[in-house]
Order: structure tokens, then C-alpha cells, then sequence
């Protein structure tokens, strides 16, 4: 079992600057606790003032709100390999038969389209 100073990282009592026996940094229960952050005053003149924004700090947080394609040049990741190139491999060509495929109606497709039409009409209806 790992002592409590090393167990949190801190120095033991006996190398601590500045704490004699019976120092006030230091006492029988250990450390004395860290005094908690306290926020400024909302009225206070110091603390209301305007100060100039960081250009560098703007700059990584618009960075950092960009997307994947627009930060990185090739994918950082497997799955950002799906998707990545946006623009098609060849153009689209609408009389090339052998690429392009319309959607085409038979008898059977206009009748089953006229069929469910009139379903949708007459349950909308009531």
C-alpha cells in the first residue's frame, strides 16, 4: 500500500520548504487544504473591463468547429476513408445506357401506383 503522499503526488511533510515542527503549513491531519478559486465581483470595474480578444485562441476554436475534410487533407481515420473524395470518379453521362438507369414503368408498376393512390385518397378522406 503506497503512503498517501506518494499516493497523491505530494512531497512528504520532512521536504516541504518552509514547514518547521509545528509550522503552520502543516499539521497533525496532514496538509493544510488549497484555498478554493474565488470568482471576481460582477460590479467591479477591473473585472467588467473589456479586454482584447487572442487572435490565436479565435483561431483554434474556428479550427477546431471545422469539418474533418476541411482541417485535414487525407483521412485521419479508417472510417473517414468512406466519403472523403465527394466529386465523382467520372461524369455523369444520361445517354450512356450502360451507366444510367431511369426509372422505368410497366402495366403491372401503373397500375399497383394507381391502386395505392386511390387507397391513400380515400383513407385520407375520412
Amino acid at each position: 500500500m503506497a503512503r498517501l503522499h506518494e499516493r497523491f503526488g505530494l512531497a512528504p511533510r520532512w521536504e516541504r520548504a518552509g514547514s518547521g515542527a509545528g509550522g503552520a503549513q502543516c499539521s497533525a491531519a496532514g496538509p493544510a487544504p488549497a484555498a478554493p478559486a474565488v470568482p471576481g465581483k460582477p460590479l467591479s470595474r477591473h473585472d467588467a473591463a473589456e479586454q482584447p480578444a487572442d487572435a490565436k485562441f479565435l483561431n483554434l476554436i474556428h479550427h477546431a468547429a471545422l469539418e474533418p475534410i476541411k482541417k485535414y487533407s487525407e483521412p485521419q481515420t479508417e472510417s473517414q476513408e468512406i466519403g472523403w473524395t465527394t466529386t465523382p470518379l467520372i461524369s455523369v453521362d444520361r445517354t450512356d445506357r450502360r451507366l444510367y438507369f431511369p426509372r422505368q414503368k410497366s402495366e403491372i408498376t401503373k397500375y399497383m401506383e394507381a391502386t395505392w393512390r386511390l387507397k391513400e385518397q380515400s383513407e385520407n378522406m375520412q
